[in-house]
């Protein structure tokens, strides 16, 4: 085990450069029931539709993505500033979607439901509670192209909010 310690002001900070051990790299974070239950609805509502579309877990929030691509994106401030040097990202084609869900809890700076227009896609902004207290919600982040199927889009929206409100 090597230790290194760096003093910064008041601050000091330790590196442990010891391997973690194969239990300590499966431990992850609980994924929450309620998206679950919305992958689970979502992939027998995508079979057919778009059997290519994939299902990946980054962390405790899901990503569902259809036909996306890399694009080189200039961001925008509050202020209407465009930044110098662009950053990739990934996003939808003309045709394709890119969905993220988490659950959250508290208060959001964004009125919902929100369609913003944006440089190379569309995104489509809502939360749906999924408990009594209404403490609780799915975030729904839906980007899509210009060409994407809009009933699709109508039954991807509908699949997450029915499955969220839905008493369990």
């Amino acid at each position: 085990m090597q230790l290194k310690c760096l003093a910064i002001g008041c601050t000091l900070l330790l590196e442990c450069n010891v391997p973690l051990t194969a239990e300590e790299r499966e431990i992850q974070p609980a994924k929450p029931a309620v998206l679950l239950r919305i992958e689970g609805k979502l992939k027998v509502a995508l079979k057919n539709a778009c059997p290519e579309a994939t299902f990946t877990w980054k962390g405790t929030a899901l990503t569902v993505e259809h036909k996306t691509q890399q694009f080189m994106v200039h961001n925008i401030d509050k202020d209407g500033r465009i930044a110098k040097d662009a950053l990739q990202e990934s996003g939808p084609s003309h045709a394709g979607f890119q969905l993220t869900l988490f659950v959250d809890r508290g208060a959001r700076q964004a009125a919902v439901p929100q369609d913003v227009r944006e440089a190379y896609w569309n995104s489509h902004m809502n939360k749906h509670y999924f408990d009594e207290k209404k403490e609780g919600y799915v975030w729904v982040v839906l980007l899509y192209g210009v060409k994407t199927d809009r009933q699709l889009l109508e039954q991807i929206k509908n699949t997450i909010k029915t499955t969220a409100e839905a008493k369990e």
